[in-house]
């Protein structure tokens, strides 16, 4: 337990100890269908800051059970803590998160999942995740910064208007958005 969680737990004895990592491919599909309106919920309030989540997968509850990868949640007594979307894309690319602001232990949760995710994932990533990233965890951001150079082969055939080494646009649901590329592409979603 994180000295973070360890604090939580103190000070709200209810809170679960025990976190439970569910991770559902799309054979999962049952699973899916257990979490999907928490993780639905989460990821609409997430984006709704950005006018929505973009991209194909996110069109509906039933888009993103069927087409979806992989997802990995974190549940502490049945509720969703935070999630973390992936497609197959030169690797296990993180697409989209969300936190649930409601659980007490969802940032915590969420934080101790990124930690890891530099080494088995790469991520293109803009707007708050970006700025939260920065805060909490620049040694992992300037280790596995990918350059834009890259990032092209990566995507393959996604045009990206650079802007330096680190940054680009890419046009995504309609809008050109500013992103950047960290992380370990081409690691199999296992």
């Amino acid at each position: 337990m994180t000295l973070a969680e360890s604090i939580l737990v103190r000070l709200n004895p209810t809170i679960s100890r025990h976190e439970r990592y569910v991770n559902l491919f799309i054979k999962d599909q049952d699973p899916r269908l257990k979490y999907v309106d928490q993780v639905w919920d989460m990821l609409q309030a997430a984006y709704k800051e950005m006018g929505g989540i973009k991209g194909s997968g996110f069109e509906s509850k039933a888009a993103l059970v069927k087409t979806m990868p992989f997802w990995k949640l974190s549940v502490r007594e049945g509720v969703v803590t935070c999630v973390i979307i992936y497609k197959d894309k030169s690797g296990r690319k993180l697409v989209a998160v969300a936190v649930n602001r409601d659980a007490p232990t969802g940032k915590v949760d969420f934080e101790n999942i990124m930690r890891a995710e530099f080494e088995r994932s790469y991520m293109e990533v803009s707007h708050h995740l970006l700025s939260w990233l920065e805060k909490r965890v620049p040694k992992l951001l300037k280790k596995y910064r990918i350059k834009v150079s890259d990032a092209k082969k990566i995507l393959k055939n996604d045009t990206l208007e650079p802007i330096d080494d680190y940054f680009y646009r890419r046009e995504i649901g309609g809008d050109m958005i500013r992103k950047a590329m960290f992380g370990t592409p081409n690691k199999a979603i296992t």
